[in-house]
């Protein structure tokens, strides 16, 4: 595994579908989307930034996984960045954040590019391209 720091060159790829619209015929609705899990015994937050929306807040609970989905209507694939409190339970915010890449995919698939927070550390946490 490696830290995303490793990575982030990989992470400027673009993985939309040439020809692709965000919806079939159907109505299905694509766009971009991350699993973040939490394998650790600790509840962790963080927030999450698709590009020009604002920064949402969440609290992922130890040993889950959170789908993040933002739908495409022009087909193009959404950057996506992430920020949290590195350093665990010192009473200060501590923030690393990262742009991730994500995974162009259908809504219903609920599926993504999957990430993981591990402890590095006694208090501190860092994230994983999984």
């Amino acid at each position: 595994m490696k830290t995303l720091t490793t990575v982030v060159a990989a992470c400027v790829a673009v993985f939309g579908m040439a020809g692709t619209t965000a919806a079939t015929a159907s109505g299905e609705a694509y766009g971009s989307s991350v699993l973040i899990s939490n394998p650790t015994y600790d509840d962790i937050t963080y927030q999450i930034h698709w590009g020009d929306y604002s920064w949402k807040r969440f609290t992922i609970p130890a040993r889950t996984t959170n789908w993040h989905f933002v739908q495409a209507a022009d087909g193009q694939e959404r950057r996506v960045s992430i920020k949290f409190d590195y350093i665990q339970n010192d009473g200060e915010v501590t923030f690393k954040e990262y742009n991730m890449a994500a995974k162009w995919t259908a809504a219903s698939d609920r599926d993504g590019r999957p990430y993981a927070f591990k402890k590095i550390a006694l208090e501190m946490i860092d994230l994983f391209d999984d």
